[in-house]
C-alpha cells in the first residue's frame, strides 16, 4: 500500500478570474469546483482556494483579485493576465504548506516560461482542462506541457500529444434532482443560448414532431445575441414554443424531471457536459447529436438516444418516451456524483505527489524533498483535523 494511501491532504486549488462562488446554475466549472471542495472537505482533506474575493465558500480563500471577471465580457487581456501572475505569486508563498495544486484550466507553464514566476517542475500539481479542444487553439494545447485530468476519453482525441494522467468525469450532487416516472408531454432544452449549442435545432425539431417544447438558458455574449434574433427569436413565435429565460436551480430541476426527453443538439466537441447529467438523475432521456462525450455519458438505447443529426432524431425520439427513467436515474447518480469525482481525483493526487517524491531535484531552486516529506509527516499525522496556520500576505 502506497505511504500517501488514507493519509489527509492539504490542496491549493486555483481557478481562473471568473470563478464565482456560490455558482450559477449556469457556471458549470465553478459548480465543479464548488462540489470538489466540498468532497475533499467530506473525506477530512484541507482546501485553500485562490480564487476572487468575492467568493464565498466553507474553506480558507486567499484572494487573488477582489471580485471575479465576468466570464462571458471582454476582459481585458492585460488585465487577466495581471490577475493570474498575482494569483501565481500568492500560491508560490504558501507553497511549502500543501502537499499538491490543483489548477482549473490555468496554465502555469506557459507563465512560467512569460513570467518565470513558479516553475510547474518543482512542486506537485495538476490541471483539468475544461476548455473545448479546437483547431483554432492546437497550436497552444500543442506546446501545453501540463500534467493534465481530461474529463472524457473523447477529449483526448482532439490531442492525444498532451500530457494526460488520468480521466475524471464530472460529477455534481444528485440529491436536489427529483425523480419522476410519469413525466409531463413537452420536450426541453436547457444550457446558454448559443451556436455552438444551437437550440434552434431542438426548436425546428419539436415543431416538426407537434410537441411543445420549453427553453432555458441566457443569452449572454453579442455573439449570443445576434445568433439568437436571427435564428431563435423568429421560430419562439410558434405556440408549440415556449422560452423561459435564465432559470435557478429549483425551476431548472422542475423543467427537467417534468419533460418526457431532453434534447441536446450541440455543435461543438464538449468534453464533458452536466446537462444530460442533470437530466438522467431526474429519470429524463437525452436525444443528443453524437458528438464529444456524450457516447461515454449516455448508454445508447437505456439512457438516451445518440443520433447524428436532428433529421434522424426525428426518426429515433420515439425511443426515448419508451425508456425506464427508474433506470435512468440510478445510473447517473451511480456513475456521475461528486463522491466519486473527488475520489478518482485523490487517487490522481496520491499517484502524483509520490512520483514528484522520488523525482530527483531540478535545479537549484527547487525546493528540499526533505523538507516537502518532513512537512508531510506532520500533516498526515494530524488526524485530528487539525489545521496548520497559513501565511497571508
Amino acid at each position: 500500500m502506497s505511504p500517501l494511501q488514507d493519509k489527509k491532504l492539504r490542496i491549493a486549488i486555483l481557478g481562473q478570474p471568473s470563478l464565482i462562488i456560490p455558482s450559477p446554475p449556469s457556471h458549470s466549472v465553478a459548480r465543479i469546483i464548488e462540489l470538489q471542495i466540498k468532497g475533499l472537505q467530506e473525506q477530512g482533506h484541507e482546501v485553500i482556494l485562490l480564487a476572487p474575493g468575492d467568493c464565498r465558500v466553507d474553506c480558507e480563500v486567499i484572494p487573488t483579485c477582489d471580485k471575479s471577471i465576468s466570464f462571458h465580457e471582454d476582459a481585458d487581456l492585460i488585465q487577466t493576465q495581471q490577475i493570474q501572475s498575482q494569483a501565481l505569486s500568492k500560491l508560490e508563498e504558501i507553497l511549502e504548506h500543501v502537499n499538491i495544486v490543483h489548477f482549473h484550466s490555468f496554465d502555469i507553464p506557459n507563465f512560467y516560461h512569460t513570467t518565470g514566476i513558479l516553475n510547474p517542475l518543482n512542486f506537485p500539481n495538476i490541471t483539468t482542462s475544461h476548455s473545448c479542444i479546437e483547431i483554432s487553439n492546437l497550436g497552444y494545447f500543442n506546446q501545453c506541457t501540463n500534467k493534465i485530468v481530461s474529463l472524457s476519453y473523447n477529449q483526448r482525441k482532439a490531442c492525444p500529444n498532451l500530457n494526460f494522467i488520468g480521466n475524471v468525469y464530472n460529477g455534481l450532487d444528485p440529491t436536489p434532482f427529483q425523480v419522476v416516472e410519469t413525466p409531463s408531454n413537452y420536450l426541453c432544452f436547457l444550457g446558454r443560448i448559443s451556436s455552438v449549442k444551437q437550440p434552434h435545432l431542438a426548436i425546428q425539431l419539436a415543431i416538426q414532431l407537434g410537441l411543445n417544447l420549453k427553453i432555458a438558458g441566457a443569452v449572454d455574449s453579442l455573439f449570443d445575441k445576434e445568433y439568437f434574433e436571427y435564428y431563435c427569436k423568429p421560430l419562439l413565435k410558434h405556440p408549440l414554443v415556449e422560452y423561459l429565460g435564465e432559470l435557478g436551480m429549483r425551476d431548472k430541476i422542475q423543467l427537467l424531471s417534468h419533460a418526457i426527453c431532453n434534447l441536446h443538439p450541440t455543435g461543438f466537441r464538449d468534453p464533458c457536459p452536466l446537462v444530460p447529467i442533470e437530466a438522467a438523475y431526474c429519470g429524463t432521456p437525452t436525444l443528443a447529436i453524437c458528438r464529444g462525450a456524450l457516447p461515454e455519458l449516455l448508454e445508447h438505447g437505456k439512457t438516451g438516444i445518440l443520433v447524428e443529426d436532428f433529421a434522424e432524431g426525428f426518426y429515433e425520439i420515439h425511443k426515448c418516451f419508451q425508456m425506464d427513467r427508474l433506470y435512468i436515474a440510478q445510473q447517473a447518480r451511480k456513475r456521475f456524483n461528486y463522491q466519486k469525482m473527488v475520489k478518482e481525483y485523490l487517487s490522481i493526487y496520491r499517484r502524483v505527489i509520490s512520483n514528484f517524491m522520488r523525482m530527483p531535484a531540478n535545479n537549484a531552486h527547487a525546493p528540499d524533498r526533505r523538507e516537502l516529506i518532513s512537512f508531510d509527516a506532520r500533516l498526515f499525522a494530524a488526524g485530528d483535523g487539525h489545521r496548520y496556520s497559513v501565511p497571508r500576505t
